[in-house]
């Protein structure tokens, strides 16, 4: 949006100016997608080994198999 013609276009009223900077901007769409991400994956995480059991191969057991 920063490089074409609707640059100068600026919402509100004229003369005001953001509540919040890029930066704060940037962290509180961060914070969201992680908040997010964490919520998902922390009910998530205790289900996913027990749909997908261990698989036996031979070669692997073998190899760390003592003696």
């Amino acid at each position: 949006m920063e490089l074409s013609q609707y640059d100068d276009i600026k919402p509100g009223p004229g003369g005001s100016h953001p509540d919040f900077s890029c930066h704060s901007r940037f962290a509180m769409i961060f914070s969201a997608g992680t908040g997010t991400g964490m919520i998902f994956l922390g009910a998530a995480e205790p289900v996913i080994p027990s749909i997908s059991a261990p698989v036996d191969i031979p070669e692997i057991i073998t190899a760390v198999a003592p003696g």
